[in-house]
């Protein structure tokens, strides 16, 4: 059987980020398969990225952390960076689990999503809000809204609906303007697709 390539357009950002994913990804496995969990991770680690920013002005990182942890947080430093350290840490062992190993939540298996699947959704998604380039925006709609392993993760963390849906609402397709996300969403359905 042969393979199908399908040619995907994005712009300078969007491919930075996809060989900086690649890069670390293969330093660490010695592979260039990079997944999708892969590439949220050094979006979210990226301290610049639409996701990373909501997240920690939001003080999402801060949801997933145990209020016991917060004890070994140096009372100079910043509650939400010691989060956001700790948090990283638990994501990328948690890639590690499912590079090496079958993820396991309850009765569910998951498996890693393939970067081609968040690829062609933001594909799909440029093109519905009348994008020609697959550029930040859309990109982190895609690896949102794709069934990432990363979220069912945190939601080992006892935090309902990765902080309470807000992430998945607000990047979402329903969220974004031509003007950017609004700053609150509007009817979002919260939950995975």
């Amino acid at each position: 059987m042969q393979s199908q390539r399908t040619n995907i357009r994005c712009n300078e950002w969007v491919r930075e980020m996809l060989e900086r994913a690649v890069e670390r990804y293969y330093k660490k496995y010695e592979r260039y398969n990079v997944t999708s969990e892969f590439l949220l991770f050094i979006m979210i680690e990226e301290t610049t990225t639409l996701i990373s920013q909501y997240m920690y002005n939001e003080g999402l990182f801060s949801c997933y952390i145990d209020k016991s942890e917060l004890e070994n947080c140096i009372f100079e430093e910043d509650e939400e960076d010691y989060c956001y350290m700790i948090l990283l840490a638990r994501i990328e062992a948690g890639i590690d689990i499912l590079e090496t190993e079958e993820y396991t939540k309850g009765d569910r298996n998951s498996r890693t999503t393939t970067i081609q699947e968040v690829f062609l959704s933001a594909k799909e998604i440029a093109k519905r809000i009348g994008k020609d380039l697959v550029d930040e925006e859309v990109l982190t709609i895609a690896i949102v809204q794709c069934n990432n392993p990363i979220w069912e993760m945190l939601d080992v963390y006892d935090v309902e609906d990765i902080a309470n849906g807000k992430i998945l609402a607000y990047f979402s397709e329903d969220n974004y303007t031509s003007e950017g996300f609004l700053e609150e969403p509007i009817d979002c359905e919260y939950g995975y697709n």
